[in-house]
């Protein structure tokens, strides 16, 4: 689903004790994005921070 929806996934982990997941995605579509968030078939909530890359020498 996402990539029909124009999302790439680059990582993603849980922090399963407390039940929580950490994505690193890229798109140039906000709505998108939302889309595939809420689309999984359970109550959820979820923050979006937008972030940039940081090249370090």
């Amino acid at each position: 689903m996402y990539k029909e929806l124009g999302v790439k996934i680059h990582f993603a982990v849980t922090g399963a004790s407390d039940h929580v997941f950490y994505l690193l995605v890229e798109t140039d579509d906000y709505s998108a994005l939302c889309s595939l968030l809420s689309a999984v078939p359970m109550k959820q909530e979820f923050v979006i921070k937008p972030v940039r890359f940081l090249e370090v020498e």
